[in-house]
């Protein structure tokens, strides 16, 4: 839909800068507006929490897209961003290497390498490799 096109580019700058008050208030519209997020504003949300240097959120989200709930308070904490509220209640998203290698590459950044290898774990158990193509920046 046009609304989740015009939302991502909304999220892409809030992310470049780590604007989480921004990336909240998008969620919270996109919410209100009935539009699930896609694997687009995933990432963009990783990037968001990779550029303020929080992994451990960045971790918690991809636990929390997995259907856990107790990840998902920590974001709703720190940020007041409910990604359970913005993925669709009816299936776990399937979680695509390019979000891996997002958040892979958003830890690396800050010389989180413990954060790392968890996401490069996780990774591997949902039956995903990674490839050097997949990192970057």
């Amino acid at each position: 839909s046009g609304i989740i096109f015009v939302a991502n580019a909304a999220l892409s700058i809030a992310a470049s800068s780590g604007d989480m008050s921004a990336v909240s208030e998008i969620l919270a519209l996109l919410h209100e507006s009935d539009v699930d997020i896609n694997t687009e504003s995933i990432k963009y949300v990783i990037q968001a929490l990779g550029n303020i240097g929080d992994c451990e959120a960045i971790l918690a989200l991809l636990i929390c897209l997995r259907g856990q709930s107790f990840a998902n308070d920590i974001l709703k904490e720190r940020y007041s961003v409910d990604i359970l509220e913005s993925i669709p209640t009816n299936s776990t998203p399937v979680i695509e290497e390019e979000i891996y290698s997002t958040a892979i590459t958003a830890c690396l950044r800050h010389d989180e390498l413990g954060m790392a290898d968890q996401i490069l774990l996780s990774m591997k158990k949902n039956g995903l490799t990674l490839n050097q193509r997949s990192l970057k920046g």
